[in-house]
């Protein structure tokens, strides 16, 4: 009981260092002094983008047309999260921005604890924290990166994870409504409510459609009113929404920045410049593909990466005895989502806490298991590689110029992929094994 406490008491000190440290990086980075000019150090960060948007969302401004920023930058999400945005944003930037970092924060460690829970099936509150832990230090790089650029990832996740946790206890309803609140923010999160149809969880999908229903019409209606709502929304689809489902239509910067698949096939099959945020230009293209041609591989790649889940997603959210299965099956649903999507960053990443919980538990749970000796030494080279590769390509680790290097060379996306392959394996190798049908009875025939 005592070591209990001891272990407890030494990880809540880590974490809030971890803290400090946060708040030191974030709020210089995000210009905390002087939030009505344009600041240099700031010329990134989305959180002076969502302090803007909430200051003009009751007024009649059109929010995708104008910068919200003083560094001349636009608000990219729904209207429901610059609703959410304007009653915080009234009480002035400095008050926001701690408020934004407080919440934010407190969101990670809770959804850190919530990936533990939704793996673990043992008691031992002690084990429980270690395990959070061990999953914020694996995706270390991307939370900070959320941090420092002011973004909201973090706060996603969290919902993203609560309503996993009670997708996991049989809180159907409850879990489908937390999940449109995510993907009310980011709609990536959408990917999910598939998800729920795949499992037969109907209740889930039903209270998610409900929940997207409020959120995404009727508070603006409410709160904006139909015109504006209307015009909001069609300014958000022809800046948002349109460029990513269209070939000629698409930003470079789809290509140039992220990690998902649509960036790493945009880098390596057309001349694309694949560095972002780097004076010098990196090209890696060992082919230059019509854009037609390089669209229609990212979907057929998009349709095999999603059926390969779905073949694999055989877990039964309701099995206490096996929630390391389950545990692993959401980790992978959620590295389909960082492959899959449009543009994912550097800082969406913070998703990883719960792949990498989910393995990291089931690593700990079979290290002696014979039968399973193969598949565990594939997930522990995998895991390492994958830690190596999201946190210690950083420019503080290798320097500048090398991180850049790398991430052209779209080694998150790869990672990721690796990581997801692993998880897949595992599900297919843990997958029951069909009851044998009984044979019928042979007749013999009497002498």
């Amino acid at each position: 009981m005592k070591n209990e406490k001891a272990v407890i008491i030494i990880f809540s000190a880590l974490v809030i260092l971890m803290g400090i440290g946060l708040w030191a990086s974030a709020a210089r980075k995000a210009g905390f002094a002087n939030p009505d000019v344009e600041d240099s150090e700031a010329r990134w960060n989305d959180l002076r983008v969502f302090y803007g948007a909430g200051r003009r969302a009751f007024r009649d401004i059109n929010i995708y047309k104008n910068p919200t920023s003083p560094e001349g930058r636009y608000y990219i999400f729904p209207p429901f999260f610059a609703i959410i945005c304007a009653p915080v944003a009234a009480l002035g930037w400095k008050v926001f921005v701690i408020i934004w970092f407080v919440a934010s924060f407190a969101g990670i460690v809770a959804a850190a604890l919530l990936c533990a829970g939704i793996a673990r099936c043992k008691p031992g509150k002690s084990s429980l924290v270690a395990l959070a832990f061990l999953a914020l230090v694996f995706c270390a790089r991307p939370l900070i990166s959320d941090f420092q650029n002011g973004q909201v990832n973090s706060f996603i996740f969290l919902l993203t994870s609560l309503s996993l946790f009670m997708f996991t206890r049989k809180q159907d309803s409850a879990s489908g409504i937390v999940m449109a609140l995510a993907a009310s923010i980011k709609m990536t999160a959408l990917i999910f409510l598939p998800y729920f149809l795949l499992k037969g969880a109907y209740k889930t999908a039903l209270g998610m459609l409900l929940g997207l229903l409020l959120t995404l019409f009727l508070l603006p209606m409410i709160c904006l009113g139909p015109s504006r709502m209307s015009s909001l929304y069609s300014s958000f689809y022809d800046k948002m929404v349109g460029p990513f489902t269209t070939v000629t239509d698409a930003p470079e910067v789809y290509s140039e920045a992220g990690q998902s698949l649509r960036a790493a096939a945009g880098r390596y099959l057309t001349e694309t410049n694949a560095a972002h945020h780097s004076d010098e230009e990196i090209y890696v293209n060992f082919a230059n593909l019509s854009e037609g041609t390089v669209w229609k591989i990212v979907l057929a790649g998009c349709i095999v990466l999603t059926l390969l889940t779905a073949f694999c997603a055989r877990a039964n959210p309701g099995d206490k005895t096996r929630r390391d299965l389950i545990a692993l099956e959401l980790g992978a649903v959620l590295l389909l989502m960082l492959m899959v999507s449009p543009m994912s960053r550097k800082a969406h990443f913070v998703v990883l806490a719960l792949p990498f919980a989910a393995v990291l538990n089931y690593l700990h749970l079979h290290g002696g298991d014979s039968q399973r000796r193969g598949y565990w030494r594939l997930l522990i080279v995998v895991t390492a590689a994958a830690f190596i590769i999201f946190n210690l390509t950083s420019p503080g680790v290798v320097g500048k110029k090398a991180a850049v290097y790398l991430l052209a060379l779209s080694l998150f996306f790869f990672a990721t992929l690796g990581l997801w392959l692993a998880s897949c394996l595992t599900l297919l190798k843990e997958r029951p094994a069909r009851k044998p049908r009984p044979s019928r009875p042979v007749n013999i025939p009497l002498e």
